[in-house]
């Protein structure tokens, strides 16, 4: 993905290491049915909802959806 990208190569490339470590992890289709259910049940849906994080984008998961956006910003400059 990251050589074939014209306009994403650099952001990309600065995310390579991360992006390969979590596609790496595989969900079960319970959980991903759980969370679903979970998801269309909730009043008030998250923008963005992981499964089996690490560590990293567990951390990044607690914090306000505006400040992972900046912080993915100043990873990729």
């Amino acid at each position: 993905m990251v050589n074939n990208s014209k306009y994403y190569k650099s952001p990309l490339t600065k995310l390579k290491k991360l992006m390969d470590d979590e596609i790496t992890k595989d969900a079960s289709s319970d959980i991903i049915g759980k969370l679903m259910l979970k998801i269309i049940s909730c009043k008030r849906p998250k923008i963005c909802y992981r499964i089996k994080n690490s560590f990293k984008l567990s951390f990044l998961d607690s914090l306000p959806e505006k400040l992972q956006d900046e912080l993915y910003k100043i990873v990729i400059k």
